[in-house]
């Protein structure tokens, strides 16, 4: 099948639908700095050429808007879908500009979404996520912490698949489990609630290669993790894990 189609498809078949949700944002030291309800509706026309965008916002001072973001057509979209898990965002890092980054999963009903925001001067503005459901279900609260896993169990299987821009999606093979922690010491950890933790620089560099990664742990048998590699200043590609017992 011709990649861009196979992309294609992936959206339409993983990510079109009514959901309902809400999101949060977090400043770089991880303090929730504004929250709102959103409902998104992604709908395909019947022959599946055709996607449009549409946001419905509530905020929490009881003001709303709507947001249109056009219609897709196939087979074209900037976002790279490896199956239910897809990410888009700022393609090179350009001086003086701001670059953005997002990671969606979708597990059954239920999808998390993970945006970065990075100033002018390249400094981590702020991130969020979202926890939204199709058909319209009631949005729930996890109030479990982010269950640690053990470094020494040796249970965890993972399976990898690389994704580069032009859409080429390489075999699946095995990993073993690393924290998300341990990617980059240096770097920013935030625990955005709903067992997903991220990782990310604290300023990003058109000279130095970098990475973005989410962790969702969905259940006791079952971590999703999604990366995105810079090499640079240029997207170089995109990596799902999929981590089970």
């Amino acid at each position: 099948m011709n990649l861009q189609l196979k992309n294609w498809n992936n959206f339409c078949n993983y990510h079109t639908g009514d959901w309902k949700g809400s999101k949060k944002r977090y400043s770089p030291e991880g303090k929730v700095i504004r929250t709102w309800d959103v409902i998104t509706h992604l709908h395909v026309n019947q022959d599946q050429s055709e996607i449009t965008h549409q946001d419905e916002l509530f905020y929490s001072d009881g003001t709303n808007e709507v947001k249109n973001y056009g219609i897709y057509k196939k087979p074209q979209t900037s976002a790279l879908f490896l199956d239910s898990t897809f990410c888009w965002g700022s393609k090179i890092v350009k001086p003086d500009a701001i670059f953005i980054f997002e990671f969606g999963f979708r597990h059954k009903d239920k999808r998390v979404l993970c945006y970065f925001r990075y100033d002018e001067t390249g400094k981590l503005e702020y991130s969020s996520t979202g926890i939204e459901y199709l058909n319209n279900k009631d949005t729930q609260q996890n109030i479990n912490n982010y269950p640690e896993l053990k470094k020494a169990d040796q249970t965890w299987i993972g399976s990898l698949q690389k994704m580069t821009p032009n859409q080429v999606i390489s075999e699946p093979i095995k990993t073993n489990w690393k924290s998300i922690k341990e990617l980059n010491k240096d770097y920013l950890i935030q625990d955005l609630g709903e067992n997903i933790i991220a990782t990310c620089p604290k300023t990003v560099e058109q000279n130095k290669s970098f990475l973005i990664g989410v962790d969702w742990q969905i259940n006791d048998e079952l971590l999703k993790r999604g990366i995105v590699y810079y090499e640079a200043y240029e997207l170089s590609y995109f990596t799902v894990e999929n981590f089970s017992l």
